[in-house]
């Protein structure tokens, strides 16, 4: 399946996939709101190799929001996994376009494009338990809570821990890492809500 194209509108907002004429914009709304970005923003190279796998996924379409009024790059958003059995939802609104329904409005858009664009395919967001913001939309959007997953942190540690196993060895760090960590995996076990669509 080729990689569709999207665009869509809503009253305020027009909504198309990300160009290369988007990136400084795209990358620094990014990094104003991941944490994760941030989090690697100051590493060399960090900004083209996150823009190039944006720009060229293959199975994620990464998409720019702009506001109808002013053509100001306002939000971003994502279709993930777009050819599996279910389409994740991602989006992030820049903080000074935030409770003004701009998010509501951008999800709505988004749910009538996978009905259209992958019709039959079941409609996910995941967020943060912290994130009280996000679940609000997800659920006046008709999101379901459909139960809780274990924060991407959390699985990378156990995924980690487990490639080791249980090994005999000297080394310091790994001997601190399985004393430490399973209690930082049983404390982010249920950090991420997950809401469905039908």
């Amino acid at each position: 399946m080729e990689k569709p194209k999207i665009f869509f509108d809503t009253k305020r907002l027009y909504v198309r996939s990300v160009e290369a004429k988007d990136k400084e914009d795209y990358m620094n709304l990014r990094v104003e709101t991941s944490e994760l970005s941030q989090a690697y923003q100051s590493f060399p190279g960090f900004r083209d190799y996150e823009w190039e796998g944006e720009l060229n996924s293959r199975k994620d379409i990464y998409m720019a929001v702009f506001m109808k009024a002013d053509d100001k790059m306002v939000a971003s958003c994502s279709f993930q996994s777009y050819e599996g059995e279910c389409v994740e939802l991602g989006f992030d609104v820049k903080e000074q376009y935030r409770k003004q329904g701009i998010a509501t409005e951008l999800v709505q858009g988004m749910l009538r494009t996978v009905r259209t664009l992958f019709s039959g395919k079941p409609v996910m967001i995941r967020t943060n338990v912290t994130n009280a913001a996000c679940r609000r939309v997800a659920e006046k959007c008709g999101g379901v809570f459909s139960g809780y997953e274990p924060t991407l942190a959390a699985k990378a540690i156990a995924g980690l821990i487990e490639s080791y196993g249980n090994k005999s060895t000297d080394d310091e760090e790994l001997l601190e890492m399985r004393k430490r960590n399973p209690e930082f995996i049983e404390e982010n076990k249920e950090g991420v809500c997950v809401y469905r669509f039908e």
